[in-house]
């Protein structure tokens, strides 16, 4: 695509303009004045070029995520009859709060597995929120984002590279919309997992079952159950704490909804005795 074209600009067709190594505009063929700025971040925003006193003067109608093209061709035209040459405001940047409530929860949380939308809400309201929530998007630097992810890594380390990845997905919406040129987070490099190079021996695994044998409380036996399961299965606890009987088939669980998706897990014959002895219902 090169700057300067012109095409019968739709939704559809916005959507697909891709970001190049230089900035370019698309003009639309029904306003010819008005266009889509696409930015080398990938950021899209309606432009209009104006007769100001003899000269062509090019204002920004705003984010094109956030605005449909017959919204903005009525905009457009409302300019072009009213342009308004004495000031041209352009559109505030929203506080962080409120752009992780409207826009972004809208195009990616509401998206979420529920198990997800869990686990981002806290770090919403534990870190992302009281750290950035009052700050225009706009004025979050990466000093600010680098100095959060160091204090919180003293801690946390994992929780601080789950957090960032989600400030990453928020300020990438971000730069789409057009409110700020580059992602502050982009930079900022997570924290290393250290490599797992230890597991249990076979002597370690006796052990372990010995003391999950002498678990005689009703509660207490569930819970043994529950362990031994992610021993013999492999599974992530969630999977196995939140496992319904239609998953459990003869020889497999059909996990509906594990973390990667839909996936089935070998079930042996150990596996299958403890599963049998749980409670129905």
């Amino acid at each position: 695509m090169t700057t300067g074209e012109h095409m019968k600009l739709t939704d559809a067709a916005i959507a697909r303009l891709c970001a190049g190594e230089r900035e370019y505009t698309v003009w639309d063929s029904r306003v010819a004045s008005l266009g889509v700025r696409v930015r080398p971040t990938g950021g899209r925003s309606w432009v209009l070029l104006l007769d100001a006193g003899g000269r062509t003067k090019r204002i920004s109608l705003g984010p094109a995520a956030t605005k449909t093209v017959a919204e903005a061709r009525r905009e457009a035209l409302g300019r072009l009859v009213d342009p308004q040459p004495e000031k041209v405001t352009a559109p505030a940047v929203p506080l962080f709060r409120d752009f992780v409530a409207g826009p972004w929860k809208e195009a990616h949380f509401d998206r979420y597995k529920p198990s997800g939308r869990e686990t981002a809400s806290g770090f919403l309201r534990r870190q992302l929120l009281p750290v950035f929530g009052s700050k225009p998007l706009d004025r979050i630097t990466p000093a600010h984002v680098r100095r959060w992810f160091d204090r919180y890594s003293r801690t946390a380390p994992g929780g601080a590279n789950r957090a960032l990845d989600i400030l990453r997905q928020i300020m990438n919406f971000a730069v789409a919309c057009g409110h700020v040129e580059v992602n502050p987070a982009k930079d900022v490099r997570r924290n290393r997992r250290p490599a797992l190079t230890r597991f249990l021996s076979r002597e370690e695994i006796a052990r372990l079952h010995e003391i999950l044998d002498a678990q005689t409380r009703k509660e207490s036996r569930q819970q043994a159950d529950i362990v031994r399961l992610l021993l013999l299965t492999g599974c992530r606890k969630g999977e196995i704490t939140s496992l319904r009987w239609s998953e459990v088939q003869d020889v497999m669980l059909a996990l509906a909804d594990s973390k990667t998706g839909p996936r089935t897990v070998p079930l042996g014959s150990r596996a299958r005795a403890i599963l049998d002895r749980q409670p129905r219902g």
